[in-house]
């Protein structure tokens, strides 16, 4: 039986790019909306979704900005005098679980594609999933991934499209039997204008449901 990739793409895909938050780790983002508002930093549910977010945050998540002046800057939307480790908290309290079942899946799948990591993160979250990853299942991102590629470390992000063709370069990929796996529509479009082929995770679906 075919699975959901070979109907789609027949037997074309050799190379895999998966996004972390909402494909392979649960993400709530409404927690850290809940917890940064009660923190009292003001209209942050304009400031940060899913689908988009003011510049204090793309910054923050291509390295322009170091941790402590992003905690800087949230604090100064704040009302209140609030610590380094609150602001931390808060801004972790939407990093779920990993998701197990596909965890497992993705060692098979390193046998049969080559298979890497793209993921728009910051320098605050990145120790946090990475202790997450060893404390639930005892694994380390390269276990998984042949490279794994962190926003922050590029200087590029999601949906812009220096950091999906330094993937592509820097690998020896052709985008054309590259197939990205990303939650997030405007992520999508993005790899779809270098030439990948993409597969949209759409809310309730998982990676197990694809091969």
């Amino acid at each position: 039986m075919e699975t959901k990739v070979q109907q789609l793409y027949s037997n074309q895909i050799e190379n895999l790019i998966f996004d972390l938050g909402g494909v392979l780790l649960d993400i709530d983002y409404t927690a850290t909306l809940k917890a940064l508002a009660d923190l009292g930093v003001k209209n942050v549910e304009q400031m940060y979704t899913q689908a988009a977010q003011t510049a204090l945050f793309d910054r923050f998540d291509v390295g322009a900005i170091s941790p402590g002046e992003f905690r800087a800057e949230l604090r100064k939307l704040s009302a209140k005098n609030i610590s380094d480790a609150q602001i931390d908290a808060a801004w972790c309290a939407m990093l779920g679980d990993f998701r197990k079942e596909t965890m497992h899946l993705l060692l098979q799948l390193k046998s049969r594609f080559r298979t890497f990591l793209y993921s728009n993160t910051n320098e605050i979250h990145v120790p946090v999933f990475e202790k997450m990853l060893a404390e639930q299942l005892g694994k380390k991102p390269e276990d998984y991934f042949e490279r794994h590629y962190y926003s922050n470390q590029m200087g590029a992000r999601k949906p812009n499209p220096e950091g999906f063709l330094r993937i592509l370069h820097e690998n020896n990929l052709p985008a054309e039997r590259t197939l990205f796996i990303d939650d997030t529509p405007g992520h999508i479009i993005g790899a779809q204008a270098v030439g990948l082929r993409t597969y949209h995770l759409a809310k309730g679906e998982k990676i197990t449901d694809l091969f």
